[in-house]
């Protein structure tokens, strides 16, 4: 998957009441994340990369050692069902621009449904912001690109783990163009989740293609054992 987009970071759902860009904080320019949309870019801001939660809820349960990264996501709806994902899972989104949406897009709402409340997510303007943010994190960590030109695949033994307490981003690019190759050249790991039928299908759904490898990540960090009790508080 192939494209690019971040430096402000903000975080989405304070409350479905006032929106999604609602919780967005804004950048050097006075913009918010969802003024960018429709392939705004904007600039670097002096949070980039930092997480803003007023209470800290989010990160006080979400886990560390993952996190979902969408470079141009263009389909509200794919972005919702990923956000959703995410917060069943309890893992970070990170949304890199330019965006093929409006942040209070009312399909992206619709389909996070009252989730957003769950999901930490940060908003980078472009990809070259996002592989900054990445480069400044500390301790072992490791960067895999979904792509259909992967050289591994995506469920290969260790790949998601391949040290304690590596933090592993899973990356997927746009749904019409894939990941650029500045993104392709910054990973750690390039892989390919295999079809049977290349020559009718040109590729799978976004939403499906995170699903497949975020749950493949979380066979290999958890266990295939791992059933976490059901919650009656959410």
């Amino acid at each position: 998957m192939h494209e690019r987009h971040m430096a402000s970071t903000r975080v989405l759902g304070h409350s479905m009441a006032r929106g999604i860009a609602a919780a967005a904080t804004r950048d050097d320019h006075g913009n918010t994340a969802a003024q960018h949309g429709k392939g705004g870019t904007g600039s670097d801001t002096k949070a980039s990369g930092q997480t803003l939660v007023a209470d800290g809820s989010r990160l006080a349960w979400q886990r560390p050692d993952l996190a979902v990264v969408l470079v141009n996501p263009q389909i509200p709806q794919n972005c919702g069902n990923i956000a959703r994902t995410c917060a069943a899972t309890k893992v970070a989104l990170h949304l890199v621009g330019p965006l093929g949406f409006e942040l209070n897009d009312t399909k992206l709402k619709r389909a996070g449904l009252d989730y957003w409340d769950w999901v930490d997510v940060k908003v980078h303007t472009d990809i070259e912001s996002f592989l900054r943010f990445y480069s400044g994190l500390q301790g072992e960590k490791s960067l895999v690109a979904f792509s259909k030109f992967g050289d591994k695949h995506y469920a290969a033994e260790g790949l998601y783990n391949q040290a304690n307490g590596t933090r592993c981003f899973l990356m997927f690019g746009a749904e019409t163009t894939g990941l650029p190759d500045i993104a392709h050249d910054a990973a750690t790991d390039v892989v390919k989740i295999p079809m049977h039928n290349f020559e009718h299908v040109r590729s799978l759904n976004l939403a499906t293609s995170v699903g497949i490898g975020l749950f493949e990540a979380l066979r290999q960090k958890d266990g295939a054992d791992f059933l976490p009790e059901i919650s009656h508080t959410v």
